[in-house]
């Protein structure tokens, strides 16, 4: 097997009481070509301290202490402006890398030519104090997978439903160079990668259980759930217009519309009412814009407050 470098880009933002933990877990790697890149968005608790220490430990390690936060995309992208490696890891600094994690993603990638984009993995979820949750992907007796993990051509599958665990995934640096990283102009990175990635490249998922995602109060994907939350949704809302005009079939207009329907109730229970209606038109562009659709736009139009049933619902699994 080939021994190509490995970046891995840890961001950081106020996450210093798991940031040790997480770069102990690269640091532990038995795969031991790769180059670390920790760059913090100004956080104000001791992540700076903790970021030196490391530095004075092992001076390889590359810091960028910013004195701005530039947010998640920006602060990606400058990783991979400098990035030396083959392939990258986009390491958030509360997730942890078991310790076979590059060898693996490597071994598997270094077998699949450059149809391939990047290889996905599952993971086990974890709280605050690192206490296991439950997989991402639902096993029988913890080793069989209940259901097929899309791979290989996944753009529909993609527009339909999330389903990578972003934490786990090992991208081609050459790939994100050419589709110029991540999109600087939204808030948050996977689904704008997802779609615009696979839409020209494969995916590849490895069945293996690679990484534990830490989740967290307060993360940003709990800002999708947050009462008038705009700009999560009006992101959201953007990279449906992008798919929009990749698509290519009825078929994916049609695994689109299941994504757009989805969000646009996100928006409305969160209390979005302009984001819903600029949905509500995605869906009639869409062909597909029926009676339940008809009723969301109507009550938005009227910014009807609907919001306090939705927290009762989301707190009944599978409700929403």
């Amino acid at each position: 097997m080939n021994n190509p470098l490995v970046t891995i880009i840890c961001t950081n933002y106020n996450q210093g009481k798991f940031l040790a933990e997480a770069l102990n877990s690269v640091l532990d790697q038995t795969y031991r070509n790769f180059e670390l890149f920790i760059i913090d968005n100004n956080s104000n608790d001791d992540s700076e301290a903790i970021i030196r220490h490391y530095k004075r430990l092992h001076p390889e390690i590359e810091i960028f202490l910013l004195e701005e936060n530039i947010g998640i995309c920006k602060a990606f992208n400058l990783g991979l402006k400098a990035a030396s490696g083959k392939y990258i890891i986009d390491l958030a600094a509360d997730d942890v890398l078991f310790s076979d994690r590059l060898k693996l993603q490597v071994e598997a990638l270094e077998k699949l030519d450059e149809t391939y984009t990047m290889c996905f993995t599952d993971a086990v979820h974890i709280d605050e104090k690192g206490k296991i949750l439950r997989n991402h992907y639902k096993r029988r007796g913890n080793s069989i997978l209940v259901e097929k993990v899309p791979t290989g051509d996944v753009y529909q599958n993609i527009l339909e439903r999330f389903f990578i665990c972003t934490p786990t995934m090992m991208m081609r640096t050459s790939h994100l160079i050419e589709m110029n990283g991540y999109d600087e102009t939204i808030s948050y990175e996977d689904f704008d990668y997802w779609v615009r990635f696979s839409r020209k490249y494969k995916f590849h998922f490895l069945n293996k259980v690679l990484t534990a995602k830490r989740n967290v109060e307060k993360s940003h994907n709990s800002k999708s759930k947050e009462l008038k939350y705009e700009k999560y949704h009006l992101d959201t809302l953007s990279i449906c217009k992008k798919a929009y005009k990749l698509n290519t079939t009825k078929k994916e207009h049609i695994a689109l519309a299941k994504r757009v329907k989805y969000e646009m109730r996100q928006s409305y229970f969160t209390m979005n009412y302009d984001v819903t209606l600029s949905y509500s038109k995605l869906l009639k562009k869409l062909g597909i814009f029926k009676t339940p659709d008809i009723i969301i736009a109507s009550l938005a139009r009227k910014k009807i407050n609907l919001s306090g049933i939705y927290n009762k619902l989301k707190s009944v699994k599978g409700s929403i």
